[in-house]
């Protein structure tokens, strides 16, 4: 796993996916635990969908313990996705992840298109419930947001908010008919990309196009961005997507290698390896 002194956290948006097996993760065996000697952080977007089983957890915490991992949980959509937020669901899910302290990075709270300006009282009721011990970034998806991103601010100097950069200018810019971007083009937003950093805290959720093609400028672009913010002290949250997930994890060692490339290498080391023999050669991807 990276162990270097700079607030630097690469990750992807699941720590298991069938198609990183032999590559990434092992052909059996613990998958948290394959991932995390690679990757130091990871979105977790099961938690938007189910809370895990305090069983479930200690095996996290026990795959990652004494390490500098960080785990980015997704608050439940019961939560942040309803009109009346179910609040004891809120208390459950904190009390399930509380085991977890250590290894917590910011919870990542997703808003609906639907909240804008007019909900204010809403954000207010849900970011009051919030506990003050725990990063938290927000993203929003309402135009207005975009449209005039200072009516964001004061929500998030209230309430000690990052703001959640998502990226899909790949995703929209590539080739629309490819059958691997589909459900990813109907479930993604495309919105404007707004750069600026809130709380010493950036969290992009950068997601990608299965082609190639347009990657490298879009991801020079960030790394230049994320060097920047590290030299000034900030924390950095990188979640490297694709629609196809499948080569998530080496996008993501791409990624790496261009920060590394503007950073300087003696400042942050490569990615472990990962792969298992194959015919006598490693399969990395």
């Amino acid at each position: 796993m990276l162990n270097q002194h700079l607030p630097y956290f690469l990750g992807l948006p699941a720590w298991a996916d069938p198609a990183w097996r032999g590559g990434l993760l092992p052909r059996s065996g613990s998958a948290i635990s394959a991932y995390s000697k690679v990757f130091n952080t990871v979105e977790g977007n099961t938690t938007f969908y189910q809370i895990p089983s305090a069983e479930t957890v200690a095996a996290w915490r026990e795959a990652v313990q004494g390490s500098s991992f960080r785990f980015s949980f997704k608050l439940p959509r019961g939560v942040t996705h309803e009109p009346y937020p179910r609040w004891e669901e809120l208390r459950r899910f904190l009390n399930v992840v509380e085991p977890l302290f250590d290894n917590l990075g910011p919870f990542l709270i997703q808003l609906s298109e639907k909240i804008g300006p007019a909900q204010q009282a809403w954000m207010n009721n849900l970011l009051r419930q919030l506990p003050h011990n725990f990063q938290h970034v927000l993203e929003v998806r309402h135009p207005h947001f975009f449209e005039q991103p200072e009516s964001l601010e004061p929500i998030l100097d209230q309430y000690g908010l990052g703001r959640v950069v998502m990226d899909t200018r790949s995703l929209f810019s590539g080739d629309r008919n490819h059958p691997e971007a589909q459900d990813a083009l109907k479930k993604k937003p495309n919105l404007p990309i707004l750069k600026n950093v809130y709380h010493d805290l950036f969290y992009l959720r950068l997601i990608l196009h299965p082609e190639r093609s347009n990657h490298q400028a879009i991801m020079r672009e960030w790394a230049q961005h994320v060097v920047e913010c590290l030299l000034e002290g900030k924390a950095c949250f990188l979640m490297i997507h694709c629609a196809n997930n499948a080569y998530a994890p080496d996008l993501a060692q791409t990624f790496h290698r261009l920060v590394r490339e503007q950073l300087g290498s003696e400042q942050l080391p490569k990615l472990p390896e990962w792969g298992e023999p194959s015919g006598g050669q490693a399969v990395l991807f």
